[in-house]
């Protein structure tokens, strides 16, 4: 699980390059779909390994699928000002 502060930290760019990881998309791919160059995608999965204390693409990958619904949650709350 990760802390609210981390969460805060997933922008919707980032969220975007997560969710097409997720469909296990070759990084390339990933670029043209988000129309991002390749060493953009790399440079999101850089940030988003360190927010997240993830390793590799596959473990961030794990980790989006086992949190995903935690942050969507997170959000919920914020825009009803249940989180801060």
């Amino acid at each position: 699980m990760i802390q609210e502060p981390a969460f805060e930290r997933l922008t919707p760019a980032r969220i975007r390059v997560l969710g097409q990881l997720a469909h296990d998309r070759p990084l390339r791919e990933v670029g043209q779909q988000l129309t991002l160059s390749y060493n953009g995608v790399r440079s999101a999965i850089e940030d988003l390994k360190r927010i997240t204390g993830t390793t590799s693409v596959h473990e961030l990958v794990e980790w989006w699928r086992q949190n995903r619904e935690l942050w969507l949650q997170w959000i919920a709350d914020v825009a009803v000002g249940r989180a801060v």
